[in-house]
């Protein structure tokens, strides 16, 4: 906006006028329909299309904050910025520093999170089912029934905990990795690549277990109860 506002001031210098309303309106000629339709688009900006379509006219798709973020510092947007006043090359550089280092220690707190719900949350509850269906398997063997639907549950159960085991302490390993690099845009960029899968790979071993484990045992209000019953 300020680069266009100079833009008009250096062009409109010295102008009449009398000849002030048509030059301003000269100056706000239509652009080539060619750059226009550069950025115009009337369909899904969420689609894979317009990902394509993004990419054949030359646009960037930055789709995460560690892609993002790096624009400050082009040396394109620290000449703007040093052109008018607004930010020197050291605050550009200050504030891409301030503004990485928030991402990491944002996505952090969210693993740290995670791994505190898991442990203190959600295993114990699964702790507590699989063992009371355990249970259940001996108390009708001693009466010689074959518990088959409670046997397989228990089966079931156990696979989940020791998938959500070793998904949170994969996720702990990753995020202490994380923790340990001194540089922010290396951190950021192993957050985006690592953490965050880890991170998803740990939140769908749980959603699958919530649909298995008892609902009185189920320590947070679940998806069923959120949709329906709220």
């Amino acid at each position: 906006m300020a680069e266009q506002c100079d833009r008009f001031v250096q062009y409109m210098d010295g102008v009449s006028e009398e000849d002030f309303i048509s030059g301003g309106h000269a100056l706000r000629a239509p652009l080539p329909s060619a750059t226009i339709q550069r950025v115009i688009f009337d369909g899904n900006g969420y689609s894979e299309e317009w990902e394509g379509e993004a990419e054949k006219r030359g646009l960037p798709n930055l789709k995460t904050t560690p892609d993002a973020l790096p624009a400050l510092e082009k040396p394109e947007n620290i000449a703007l910025f040093e052109k008018y006043g607004v930010l020197s090359e050291s605050e550009i550089h200050a504030r891409y520093i301030a503004k990485a280092e928030q991402y990491g220690k944002l996505l952090n707190i969210e693993a740290n999170t995670m791994t505190y719900m898991t442990r203190h949350l959600f295993l114990p509850a699964l702790f507590n089912y699989s063992g009371d269906i355990a249970t259940t398997v001996a108390t009708k063997a001693e009466i010689g029934i074959d518990a088959v639907a409670e046997k397989e549950l228990v089966r079931t159960l156990t696979d989940g905990i020791n998938a959500i085991t070793e998904a949170v302490s994969d996720l702990e390993a990753n995020n202490a990795e994380a923790q340990a690099k001194t540089d922010p845009r290396e951190q950021d960029d192993y957050y985006r690549d690592v953490v965050i899968s880890s991170m998803d790979h740990l939140r769908k071993t749980v959603d699958t277990m919530e649909k298995v484990c008892g609902r009185d045992y189920w320590p947070v209000p679940s998806y069923n109860k959120m949709l329906f019953y709220v």
